[in-house]
């Protein structure tokens, strides 16, 4: 009886083992990807990725400050943020939303700012950057421009400013 339980039970346990065994050599027998395909698929998205990402860069209208001196701020319509995470909304119009509100605008030959007046204190001057253009070494009274110049930018500042606190609005989206 215990000889037939043994052997009954070791009957049993090489089934399963053969079942196992026969399930990992059918695993390991798949044909292994192409690579050339893997690569081509692998290029096919980064340049679709490439291609998007080039289009969003390229709908996005330069800041125009001339059009800002005038009142029109459809150059910066959007979303601005600043490493603090506050936040600028412009429509074509100007500031939209939030307690600021814009006064008097001056351009001067690399710049524009205005005024932002606030509801709920004291406002500031509002510096509007383009691309390409660094900010006046006349407004920093410690350090220079250490902002991304490639992209356009704003700050905000009720005196002169320091390049090591500076921290700029950039687009986060239209």
């Amino acid at each position: 009886m215990k000889k037939s339980t043994i052997l009954l039970f070791g009957a049993c346990l090489l089934c399963g083992c053969s079942t196992t065994t026969t399930q990992q050599t059918n695993a390991t027998t798949k044909p292994a990807p192409q690579t050339a395909s893997s690569t081509q698929k692998a290029t096919e998205t980064t340049t679709q990725m490439t291609t998007t990402m080039t289009t969003v860069k390229a709908s996005q209208k330069k800041m125009d400050i001339d059009a800002i001196a005038k009142g029109d701020f459809s150059s910066v319509v959007g979303t601005w943020r600043n490493k603090a995470g506050y936040e600028l909304t412009f429509d074509k119009n100007g500031l939209v939303g939030g307690s600021l509100r814009l006064g008097d605008i001056t351009k001067t030959d690399k710049i524009t700012y205005a005024q932002a007046i606030s509801s709920a204190g004291p406002g500031f001057i509002l510096n509007f950057i383009p691309s390409g253009t660094s900010i006046p070494d006349d407004l920093f009274y410690e350090g220079n421009d250490t902002t991304d110049m490639t992209r356009d930018r704003m700050f905000g500042a009720q005196a002169k400013i320091s390049g090591k606190t500076l921290d700029p609005y950039y687009r986060v989206n239209e």
